[in-house]
């Protein structure tokens, strides 16, 4: 009897340390992957914009919320919007310093968008007082940038993409279709509406007008080793393989589906891969369908020996192209933007009818 009493001690004492340990294991690992400085309202941020009466910007605030914690933080609004009867708006997220990539951006395939066509380049905070003087002066001669004060890091990207829904839902919801894009991109804007209206508009009606058309990752698989950037602990996402989700650089959302996301994204633990985040973990339960556009999106710069497909207008299908990179020099309008070079090589894109062409 005894022995049968200290046995039962034994095993009752050995659950107890399993429960702490495993909460404990928890606690580390939910710190760990926190992202950096979330909750930091940035100080320097406030001052510089405040400076300057004429930038006609209102501090405006937001929530967003995860499973496992919540984030209030602000937007630098325009006052000078207008996305009343656009198609698309597009936002492109950039980081404070990547002022040669947006002029480059500028400087190519913005220039002369469809009038029914609205972008906005999307950047966080940083506590260099010199760097947010220079954006502020950016800004004011091209008043196309969005400031918000979470802070700018790698790992605060799904922090940075949740804004974008944030944004978009609160001041363009009229629009039909965001474009979310990366700042090493170039896409054929008036390309991409010839799709939409041709080929994609039809899947709208079918699937609720919640969809998604982008380059579509199947079967990838979590990384479970905590030194690795794109961790993701099993209490935040215990499958062994992710919901299909969009690769990055590019994709293509309707309006319905942005409120969805929003909706969704609080019953669940923040990771760090924004991307099968949002367009995987979310949308799989939020029942937004992600269609397959390989032929249109995602496609690395070296397009000089693509097989080129059309359809029998002998309009290619491809709209974008990303991983454009000024290597270490830096933007000259007369004889340093490869977002031109690129451009060029995207825009002039055509095809044999007779021999690529395809039915879609």
């Amino acid at each position: 009897m005894p022995t049968k009493n200290l046995n039962k001690k034994f095993f009752q004492y050995l659950y107890l340390i399993s429960i702490f340990s495993s909460c404990y294991l928890i606690y580390l690992t939910a710190k760990f992957i926190k992202p950096d400085n979330y909750y930091s309202v940035n100080e320097i941020t406030r001052k510089v914009w405040k400076r300057s009466s004429e930038n006609e910007k209102n501090v405006e605030n937001f929530l967003m919320g995860f499973k496992d914690f919540n984030i209030s933080y602000q937007f630098f609004t325009d006052k000078r919007l207008e996305c009343n009867e656009k198609q698309i708006v597009i936002i492109i997220p950039s980081r404070p310093n990547g002022f040669d990539n947006r002029m480059g951006i500028r400087s190519s395939w913005l220039q002369n968008l469809p009038p029914n066509v609205i972008y906005k380049f999307i950047l966080g905070s940083t506590k260099n007082e010199t760097l947010q003087e220079l954006i502020k002066n950016e800004d004011e001669e091209f008043q196309d940038l969005i400031f918000s004060t979470l802070h700018e890091s790698y790992s605060n990207l799904t922090l940075k993409t949740y804004s974008i829904f944030q944004w978009t839902q609160k001041y363009c919801p009229t629009a039909k279709y965001l474009l979310k894009t990366d700042d090493d991109t170039v896409v054929d804007v008036r390309r991409l509406q010839y799709w939409i209206e041709k080929h994609f508009d039809r899947y709208n009606y079918i699937f609720d007008e919640k969809v998604i058309f982008c380059k579509v990752w199947t079967n990838s698989t979590p990384f479970r080793d905590p030194e690795h950037k794109w961790y993701i602990p099993e209490y935040a996402f215990n499958e062994t393989v992710f919901p299909n989700f969009c690769s990055g650089p590019t994709y293509l959302l309707t309006a319905k589906a942005i409120p969805a996301i929003l909706k969704e994204t609080p019953k669940h633990y923040f990771i760090q891969t924004e991307d099968a985040f949002f367009t995987g973990i979310v949308s799989e339960a939020a029942g937004i369908y992600r269609f397959q556009k390989d032929k249109h999106f995602g496609h690395e710069p070296e397009i000089g020996n693509l097989t080129i497909k059309c359809d029998l207008k002998g309009i290619p299908f491809l709209t974008s192209i990303y991983g454009i990179s000024f290597n270490g020099t830096i933007f000259n309008e007369d004889n340093n933007n490869p977002f031109k070079g690129a451009m060029n090589e995207l825009f002039s894109l055509s095809c044999n009818k007779s021999v690529n062409s395809v039915l879609n």
